[in-house]
């Protein structure tokens, strides 16, 4: 099952610069004022980042059981098929046994066919299934940290919030100089009582997807191919 492997703070510069805007209402005298937030970081602290990792993972597992009970399915084809085959030119039998089992060896073809298809079906709408769940989760999570950011952005006077996450060189948007009295990460994490420290370790495991690694093939029967 190959649910492809790509970073789940992939669109996070969107939803923060939506965020952002939301925020930036100009003083009195038309300027803006600014803090900053390391939201990558507040979003690995968010005590229900690690449950929905949980979540999602065990989700993963049931839908790699299903997936592997077809697997073992088509394996039995597999092994029935060949042989059938080697039946159908065994010139030790006779015409009529060998007719017998060249017409089930292309009855097995047809079965696996069949179990490929619903093999692809299966891993397409679980990886839909999965996928849903898990912008659901992270969903959840960032409405949280939207309403503690947006309470501490207005009682530090805030008006403009820059995420400092996206200094980093791989960043689409690099912030290149902020200063630490303006920003509000630790007030933040301790808002949704997240963890700093832990956020920092899955940050340094290079664990920067929001709620786990989901890399798996595919696979399936593939032995009923030109004889």
């Amino acid at each position: 099952m190959q649910l492809h492997a790509h970073s789940r703070l992939s669109f996070l510069p969107a939803v923060f610069a939506a965020l952002s805007l939301s925020l930036c209402a100009a003083g009195a005298d038309g300027a803006a004022a600014v803090a900053t937030v390391d939201m990558e970081l507040a979003i690995l602290a968010h005590p229900s980042t690690a449950v929905n990792r949980a979540e999602l993972q065990a989700l993963q597992k049931k839908y790699r059981a299903e997936r592997d009970e077809v697997l073992k399915r088509g394996d039995a084809l597999a092994r029935q098929y060949r042989e059938a085959v080697a039946r159908s030119r065994d010139e030790a039998l006779s015409e009529k046994a060998r007719k017998t089992a060249d017409a089930e060896a292309q009855d097995r073809a047809g079965d696996i066919r069949s179990l490929e298809h619903e093999l692809r079906s299966l891993v397409s709408r679980r990886r839909a299934s999965l996928r849903k769940r898990e912008i659901e989760l992270f969903e959840n999570v960032m409405a949280d940290i939207r309403l503690k950011l947006d309470a501490l952005a207005k009682e530090r006077g805030a008006t403009l919030v820059l995420d400092s996450s996206a200094e980093r060189a791989t960043a689409p948007i690099p912030l290149v100089m902020w200063s630490s009295a303006q920003d509000l990460t630790d007030a933040l994490i301790a808002a949704v009582g997240g963890d700093r420290a832990a956020a920092e370790e899955a940050r340094a495991r290079a664990d920067t997807f929001l709620f786990g690694s989901d890399e798996d093939e595919e696979g399936g029967p593939s032995d009923a191919g030109d004889r």
